[in-house]
């Protein structure tokens, strides 16, 4: 049976869907008084991070807790203008330790992507 590329993008959003539904990690922060939830991130939401990562730029670590801190509900804490807020009147290393935590989530990286799909390209007929 020959699949379609839209059961194919089905099956992708559900296999998604699934991963999102998946209880929440959180880290309690002290010194905030209380605990930033987060799931797995997007692609668009490691671009935008990834970006400022490839140029040694620190500000990836308040994009990250922007983009990525959610309450209980699952809802964003922050919105794209309190960036500026962390980078300037927050502790960086408090901030550094809650992006950290947040990104210790399992990745792959770019290059083992890569040999991932040169070894699927090198072995179909």
């Amino acid at each position: 049976m020959t699949i379609t590329g839209a059961q194919f993008k089905a099956n992708a959003a559900k296999d998604w869907a699934e991963t999102l539904s998946a209880p929440m990690r959180s880290i309690h922060i002290d010194e905030w008084g209380g605990e930033v939830f987060f799931k797995p991130a997007n692609l668009e939401q490691k671009n935008a991070i990834y970006k400022f990562i490839a140029e040694n730029d620190l500000s990836s670590i308040a994009e990250t807790v922007v983009r990525r801190a959610l309450n209980e509900d699952g809802e964003r804490l922050f919105t794209n203008t309190d960036k500026k807020f962390f980078m300037t009147k927050v502790d960086p290393d408090t901030l550094s330790r809650i992006a950290l935590a947040i990104n210790e989530e399992p990745e792959v990286t770019i290059e083992e992507a890569r040999k991932n799909s040169d070894s699927a390209i090198q072995t179909q007929p």
